[in-house]
């Protein structure tokens, strides 16, 4: 697992929301990420990177997280240049978690968020708290990383 460190605080925050942990309202703030991406030239590809790892942080947070009647944060930041994107549940432990070794088997209907995210993101990183479980991702954009020579 990649252990660059991701700042909190992000000056750009376009969004900030701590909503209802229930399918509909996430999908509400997917969807607003989705428009960010778009307003800020993202291609359909770069934004493909972005929305799933966007979609899997919330999936795990609503499935292992804070359950029903409970509460996300979702914070997210779009420039022309990077998309970074911040989950946290308020479900905790405090135990390490672990990148799994492999994919799960193809009958498995779980077990591949943590996976994807790493694979689709520049950079990924969670943090499992008392308070809960945050997770951290920034995807740089084709034409940045390009440019400053940024590793997947």
């Amino acid at each position: 697992m990649r252990t660059t460190l991701i700042p909190l605080a992000h000056r750009h925050i376009r969004r900030s929301a701590q909503v209802a942990a229930a399918r509909a309202e996430l999908e509400l703030i997917r969807d607003e990420l989705a428009a960010a991406l778009r307003q800020d030239g993202w291609d359909d590809e770069e934004s493909f990177r972005v929305l799933v790892c966007a979609d899997e942080a919330m999936a795990n947070a609503l499935s292992h997280g804070s359950g029903t009647g409970g509460r996300i944060d979702v914070r997210f930041a779009v420039s022309e240049r990077r998309a970074l994107v911040i989950v946290g549940d308020a479900r905790g432990t405090a135990s390490e978690l672990r990148m799994p070794a492999g994919p799960p088997p193809d009958s498995s209907e779980h077990g591949r968020g943590l996976i994807l995210m790493h694979a689709l993101a520049d950079r990924f990183r969670v943090w499992r708290r008392p308070a809960g479980t945050l997770v951290a991702l920034a995807v740089f954009s084709d034409s940045h990383r390009a440019t400053k020579g940024a590793a997947r």
